[in-house]
């Protein structure tokens, strides 16, 4: 039961809600949820392959090489999450069922453009932050989940009425260092997938 539960689950979200409390002296009382949410859009684009959407492949590819590397980008609709909430954790979740022959440093980056599944391509792929956060080594064992931690993008994908609000369209998964002459992969399953998939 434990297995399939955590099968299910591509973006997990703790939130801690505040309750405003008029009475003078009267405690703020919280309440902490456990969400988590099934993206809304994913694909990859291939530099190999410039002009070429992949929206609809049952599988999603991070590749280091240098003469065609490979992103992901991936997306959730996070607008049921109550206004005012903290969020505690928020955890990006990837099955990769097929693993690179040595093992990958994986960077995840908040994209600041729009995009679509279905035109998304090398050549249109939009932009995103400069720096990666919450980098994460692939291994070289089949079959598991990789987790990244998002929490502060998530924090200020749902802060809209602060300074630091940032419009959700997302993550991109990439490879720390691109220029490999060897092709090295790493598969995960989309939401297309027939199985492991949210």
């Amino acid at each position: 039961m434990v297995k399939k539960e955590i099968f299910s689950i591509f973006l997990t979200v703790i939130i801690t809600i505040s309750l405003t409390v008029f009475e003078t002296l009267q405690a703020i009382p919280t309440t902490e949820l456990t969400r988590s949410f099934s993206p809304v859009a994913d694909a990859f684009v291939s530099g190999y392959h410039p002009s070429t959407n992949y929206g609809s492949s049952s599988h999603l590819i991070v590749r280091s090489w240098s003469s065609g590397p490979a992103h992901t980008y991936i997306r959730f609709d996070l607008s049921n999450i109550p206004p005012g909430s903290k969020i505690t954790s928020a955890t990006l979740n990837l099955y990769m069922y097929d693993a690179p022959s040595s093992s990958r440093k994986l960077w995840c980056h908040v994209i600041t453009m729009s995009w679509t599944e279905a035109g998304i391509t090398w050549n249109s792929q939009p932009s995103v932050s400069p720096t990666g956060f919450s980098p994460v080594y692939t291994g070289m064992s089949n079959d598991k989940w990789l987790s990244w931690n998002v929490k502060s993008s998530v924090q200020n994908f749902v802060a809209k009425d602060t300074s630091s609000y940032q419009a959700n369209y997302g993550w991109q998964i990439s490879d720390g260092d691109e220029g490999s002459s060897a092709i090295e992969e790493t598969y995960f399953n989309s939401k297309e997938a027939s199985s492991n998939k949210p």
